[in-house]
């Protein structure tokens, strides 16, 4: 293995004339630990965009002049994790790296200086400590406030709903688009999800969801499924808090789409290229009441004499009971019409209300 110490010298000398850290990105919140908080009421945090992998690691030394492939450095990489791993059991001694430090250490406490170790107090693992380079890497320099200083939309994490891991979605079930000042309402937002390479984009169902406690999420469907991938970027527009200003395209972290199943439409036309993905009355999906502005969600859905060229519009709909319009009363399971119409062509959709209510 050919290797070059005073390269590897001189990309650490390099490496020490950079100061700024201007690509480091912070934000300030409320400290929340009660015992702390009348002398720090806010604390600082970093906020880092990602994890870089072990791959996207060993690819960027590559790129900066290692002599060593890819390939070579995650064998040295795992090669000294499984020494390691051997070895710190049976000679527990302090690991120099020169980059790093490796030692057994115990945590807990012991009530007297004879007390026996107590597994129940104490515990015994292994401590990691940086050089002191690499420990004081950022010292001196000036991170950027991450804090919204205006009132512009920002999309801070995107995943599914109901589940924990940031910035992760599954092709076909809907996910949470999280943010500052995000809003759908006046019927011209829409988003597309981009996929990474050249996988072209996938079309984004919007539909707002508001919590009992009245926070508002916007959820998110693919339009069809897509292939597990990795690197794939969400983009919402959006008029932010100003229903009048244009629409904003906001940008998400890069996204892990996991894969699933096909999302199911309520209707679509027959070449697929309008579908009506969820309905709602006010957040109900299964009482709509008679006169109410329902919320209709989908691919692309426009009003009437509101389509580009080439696309469907909803031209009108209707609800009837055995032919007739129903009177005052309680429905279950009625049939609601919508006619699409694009140019000389009609089709109608048809979607089944669980119940339906005319007062």
């Amino acid at each position: 293995m050919k290797t070059n110490v005073n390269h590897d010298l001189a990309n650490i000398t390099a490496a020490r004339t950079i100061s700024g850290a201007a690509d480091v990105k912070y934000i300030v919140t409320p400290n929340a630990m009660p015992a702390s908080q009348e002398g720090a009421p806010y604390l600082g945090r970093t906020r880092v965009a990602g994890s870089c992998s072990q791959d996207e690691l060993a690819e960027d030394m590559v790129k900066g002049g290692c002599l060593m492939n890819k390939e070579e450095i995650i064998r040295v990489w795992n090669g000294l994790g499984a020494y390691l791993l051997a070895r710190m059991p049976e000679a527990p001694r302090t690991f120099d790296l020169g980059f790093m430090r490796a030692w057994p250490v115990i945590g807990g406490t012991f009530p007297s200086s004879d007390a026996e170790f107590d597994p129940e107090r104490n515990e015994l693992y292994v401590a990691v400590a940086p050089s002191a380079e690499i420990r004081d890497a950022l010292d001196g320099g000036t991170p950027t406030s991450a804090n919204p200083a205006t009132d512009l939309p920002s999309i801070g994490n995107v995943k599914q709903v109901g589940a924990n891991d940031p910035n992760t979605i599954r092709s076909g079930e809907p996910f949470w688009i999280l943010g500052r000042n995000l809003t759908i309402g006046n019927g011209d937002e829409h988003a597309e999800l981009k996929l990474p390479g050249d996988g072209g984009t996938v079309e984004v169902a919007l539909e707002a969801q508001t919590g009992d406690d009245g926070s508002q999420r916007i959820v998110g469907t693919l339009a069809h499924p897509v292939d597990a991938c990795e690197g794939a970027v969400l983009t919402l527009w959006t008029h932010g808090l100003s229903p009048e200003s244009s629409l904003l395209p906001v940008k998400s972290q890069k996204l892990t789409v996991l894969a699933g199943d096909e999302p199911v439409p309520m209707a679509q036309t027959s070449d697929g290229k309008c579908k009506i993905m969820s309905m709602d009355d006010e957040g109900s999906t299964t009482d709509f009441l008679y006169g109410s502005a329902w919320n209709v969600n989908g691919i692309g859905i426009y009003g009437d004499r509101a389509a580009p060229g080439g696309e469907w519009e909803i031209a009108r709909c209707s609800v009837s009971v055995d032919g007739d319009t129903p009177a005052r009363g309680t429905y279950h399971d009625i049939e609601l019409s919508l006619v699409a119409s694009r140019g000389t062509e009609s089709e109608t959709l048809t979607i089944t209300l669980p119940t339906f209510i005319v007062e």
